[in-house]
């Protein structure tokens, strides 16, 4: 990471901030599918990739500190970028949720609050992942940080109408700049006085076949077959959510006034009965369904200690009155508690069940 590399990215940063005002998303309103769609892909592969990351990053025995931590950074930087992606699509999916109109407002103001939760979740994931392992994976990930922070910054001020949020948020911008720059600057230390090792790790990457065992090529085949469905599938699933909006459209104006009404009604009761359901499930149930979900997996696991741990939640939770728990400081800290299993049962799940991560992840979305 050099100097003049962030000296291109803010030069960008200082010219985009007078093409800010115009930066707001067109057409999302009629793309929320594929924002959701492409909310679960990515949440998915990071997640997979998390899992597949071990807590001595895959190093081989023999390399300095400071080489693991300088692979370990490339991995917390791609890792950032998907969740400054997944944040930015959070961002997007809340100013289509703005430009709607009543049942359809409701329901993607759940959606956003939802892909917020998941957004936070997966940064403290990420977060914990990369805890720890150096000064350079530190200053990587620090820099990515303030890079999605600068594009969500941009958006906003496009979706902004006051003049002064608009220069409150400009002046941020900047101010990220600066520590940016900071960032860059550690991180050009650092690999000036690790030039030597840099060039010799860079050097058995070059010699084709040394460092890339048969295994490796083959998992990094599969992820580059992965990949490539996954864009097929998103640009798939792109044209799909268009074309039924069309279709909807078309069908919509040719309806008859009776066709009208029966399809209103359905939809009236079908919302009701939505929200009939949501009304009489407590937030007792639900975290006791989250709890006892997590026991199971401890049990399957053969893991005594967290099964007693997790059984004692269930009985704490049981003996709460749902008042208790609505709304209130206690149920938070339980709420707090089952998120951070569910996280961690996510990214050991590989271990103990057939599913794939992918799957495991959607049943979150």
């Amino acid at each position: 990471m050099s100097i003049k590399s962030f000296n291109n990215w803010y030069t960008s940063v200082k010219e985009s901030e007078v093409q800010a005002e115009v930066s707001q998303p067109t057409a999302i309103s009629s793309d929320v599918d594929t924002i959701i769609n492409s909310l679960e892909t990515l949440a998915s592969e990071l997640t997979e990739e998390l899992s597949e990351i071990e807590d001595e990053d895959q190093i081989e025995e023999g390399a300095g500190d400071f080489i693991k931590d300088w692979m370990a950074s490339k991995k917390a930087a791609k890792s950032q970028q998907k969740v400054n992606k997944i944040k930015m699509n959070a961002s997007d999916l809340q100013f289509a949720a703005d430009q709607a109109k009543r049942d359809k407002k409701t329901s993607l103001e759940a959606k956003v609050k939802k892909a917020k939760e998941q957004g936070t979740e997966l940064q403290t994931m990420v977060d914990q992942k990369f805890s720890g392992k150096g000064p350079m994976t530190a200053s990587k990930l620090s820099k990515e940080k303030i890079k999605g922070q600068v594009e969500l910054i941009k958006r906003t001020t496009g979706m902004e109408d006051d003049p002064k949020k608009k220069a409150d948020l400009k002046a941020k911008m900047q101010e990220l700049a600066k520590k940016a720059q900071q960032e860059d600057a550690a991180m050009a230390e650092l690999e000036d006085k690790n030039a030597d090792a840099i060039a010799a790790e860079e050097e058995k990457a070059e010699k084709g076949g040394e460092k890339e065992t048969p295994e490796e090529k083959e998992a990094k085949d599969k992820k580059a077959a992965a990949d490539k469905e996954a864009a097929d599938k998103e640009d798939k699933d792109k044209k799909a959510a268009a074309d039924k909006e069309a279709a909807d459209k078309e069908a919509k104006d040719k309806e008859t006034p009776e066709e009208k009404t029966a399809r209103e009604e359905k939809e009236a009761a079908e919302k009701e009965a939505a929200e009939k359901e949501a009304a009489e499930k407590t937030k007792q149930d639900e975290l006791l369904a989250g709890y006892k979900e997590e026991l199971k997996k401890a049990q399957d696991a053969g893991e005594e200690d967290k099964a007693k741990e997790i059984q004692g939640k269930i009985d704490a939770i049981s003996q709460k009155e749902s008042w208790q728990l609505e709304n209130s400081e206690l149920g938070r800290i339980y709420e707090s508690e089952l998120r951070k299993l569910q996280n961690n049962s996510i990214l050991n799940e590989s271990k103990y069940q057939i599913d794939s991560v992918k799957d495991a992840f959607s049943r979150l979305m």
